[in-house]
């Protein structure tokens, strides 16, 4: 298995991708925790203070991305083993989204591979 951007952290749980529509304007990151706006169903950095869904974690980047001029389809991680050094977010700590992760079946831990 690869460890893509150094994000993987393990392989007892197998790393899930889905498809996203990120939001026009939005410049994400690798690793990044996303949301996902309740209205369009798009992505967009986790925004902890937000109240259109995006306040949610959905999800993390698998690849930088930006969206400039229009709305871009990347991959999500919802599922796996994801490095906790390697995850980053605008508005909160991993730490503190620890356990919102867990509840989508994504598991916050130092690298082990």
């Amino acid at each position: 298995m690869g460890n893509y951007n150094n994000l993987i952290a393990g392989d007892a749980i197998k790393p899930i991708t889905e498809t996203a529509v990120v939001l026009d304007g939005q410049t994400l990151t690798a690793g990044e925790i996303v949301g996902k706006i309740t209205a369009s169903g798009k992505i967009k950095a986790l925004n902890t203070a937000g109240s259109d869904g995006s306040e949610v974690p959905f999800g993390i980047m698998v690849n930088d991305v930006t969206a400039s001029g229009s709305d871009v389809t990347d991959l999500v991680y919802i599922a796996g083993e994801i490095n906790i050094n390697k995850v980053t977010s605008a508005t909160s700590s991993p730490a503190a989204q620890k356990q919102n992760l867990r509840t989508l079946g994504i598991y916050l831990k130092e690298s082990v591979i």
